[in-house]
């Protein structure tokens, strides 16, 4: 069960040899093939290892990236990764620096490498480097140090990703939140949206951080407006200051921006019961009614009846009352075809997947992981029962790529998985100790083991 396909196996074989085309645009592509298939046994792995040593910038910087997205973080893959940051060319060093990252390796000297990357004269590897050390999520002293000391680097990409990065890290540290309220007012406004999506990030309980972020949105910049009303969003912020500040961003010309400030008042004002949500569509201003119409539509409600009262309401006389109800009842239709849809592909899949089981059938597997990532990409990912849905399709998705012996995409479903049910680690733990699972391929691996089985 789980075994090669004489198909794959040719594959495989082809692209491996590929590898060694003489043209160089070739010897790349076949490097992101390679992990489109998700096949990480030692052939291939020992192929993008000796691709690291190509004479083309493009087939090194390719191959980095390979071995890392298909989950490989042992010595072999780490040592190579560091030789390859000492190289030569800055390009295939930064891809090297942001690779480092990707490997999630508990080894010192990736941490050591990054910060010695931080220095280096090229701003692309500094920038690289400084996002790698937020993915690692190592939080001591010295990594922050060095983090607060690029954020006042001259090179505005090296700024953002050091702001974001301290955001990874989760650091609330005096000096950290300090930086940061400063860095909202950088003159450039990728850094200030980093920061404002930063401060979000390591929910600081200071005073200053709340004025801060609603002096953001006041700013020029709609990038700027939208990272700073997600992170008065993840502080929990719904006092009357901040719902006030939303609804006038709401007035920004840019339509992304605009979407993305009404996602962040439905999901403030959703904590209200569901006549007051009904009652504020009927709110002379056209924020208010906007900040209703979201947080019904992300709220977990009866929908059937909600909707039959929404559409009472789009035939009242006022003519503002007309549009909330006909913005609310545009929403929650959305939500609930788009839920139907969801629930209609995952009963699919969950059959093709008992039919693999049954027949030891690796087309099926296959079959039903397109079909769990369909019914992941149409859940509308708003109430906690589209989050239990999700996680599960994403969960099973994993043990299909498992069972097809695909290591490191099962590991990228499963990180998914966790983010919406954290639970289902204590699923897979259970799963994984009897003797006969679906699990072989991740048995022993350590990012499985020391990060994605983590509590939280």
């Amino acid at each position: 069960m789980g075994e090669l396909s004489q198909s794959d196996e040719r594959a495989i074989a082809a692209l491996v040899a590929a590898l060694k085309d003489y043209d160089e645009d070739v010897r790349a592509q076949v490097a992101g093939a390679l992990v489109k298939l998700g096949q990480s046994d030692d052939r291939v792995i020992g192929s993008l290892l000796a691709a690291l040593k190509d004479q083309d910038d493009h087939v090194r910087a390719q191959a980095a990236g390979a071995l890392v997205k298909l989950g490989q973080s042992d010595d072999r893959v780490v040592g190579a990764l560091l030789a390859t940051l000492k190289g030569q060319s800055g390009f295939v060093r930064a891809y090297a620096a942001g690779a480092l990252g990707e490997v999630k390796s508990s080894d010192d000297r990736v941490v050591g490498a990054l910060l010695a990357a931080l220095k280096d004269h090229d701003e692309d590897i500094r920038a690289q480097a400084a996002g790698a050390l937020g993915k690692l999520g190592h939080s001591d002293d010295r990594v922050v140090g060095a983090l607060l000391v690029a954020l006042k680097d001259q090179n505005r990409f090296v700024r953002a990703d050091a702001a974001g990065a301290l955001g990874e890290i989760k650091s609330s540290d005096d000096r950290v939140v300090g930086a940061l309220l400063a860095a909202l007012k950088d003159q450039n406004g990728f850094v200030q949206a980093y920061a404002a999506g930063a401060l979000g990030e390591i929910k600081s309980s200071d005073d200053r951080v709340v004025g801060a972020l609603l002096a953001a949105l006041k700013d020029q910049s709609g990038f700027v407006h939208a990272y700073a009303a997600g992170a008065l969003v993840k502080l929990g912020q719904s006092d009357e200051r901040v719902i006030a500040a939303l609804v006038a961003a709401l007035k920004e010309q840019d339509d992304h921006v605009r979407a993305q400030v009404a996602s962040a008042l439905g999901k403030l004002e959703r904590v209200k019961a569901l006549p007051e949500l009904l009652l504020s569509l009927k709110h002379p201003l056209s924020g208010y009614r906007t900040a209703a119409a979201q947080a019904l539509a992300q709220k977990d409600i009866p929908i059937d009846s909600t909707l039959q009262v929404i559409a009472k309401l789009r035939e009242d006389e006022r003519p503002w009352v007309c549009l909330g109800a006909w913005e609310a009842y545009e929403l929650l239709e959305s939500r609930r075809e788009a839920e139907k849809k969801s629930a209609e592909l995952l009963h699919e899949a969950d059959s093709l997947f008992a039919n693999g089981e049954e027949r030891g059938a690796k087309g099926e597997w296959q079959r039903a992981s397109d079909k769990y990532e369909s019914a992941f990409e149409s859940n509308p990912k708003v109430t906690r029962t589209d989050s239990l849905n999700a996680a599960r399709a994403k969960f099973q998705q994993a043990r299909c790529a498992a069972l097809l012996k695909r290591k490191g995409v099962a590991l990228e479903h499963l990180q998914i998985a966790f983010e919406y049910h954290p639970t289902l680690r204590d699923t897979l733990q259970a799963e994984m100790s009897k003797p006969e699972n679906d699990w072989k391929v991740l048995e022993g691996n350590w990012y499985l083991r020391e990060v994605l089985l983590k509590k939280e």
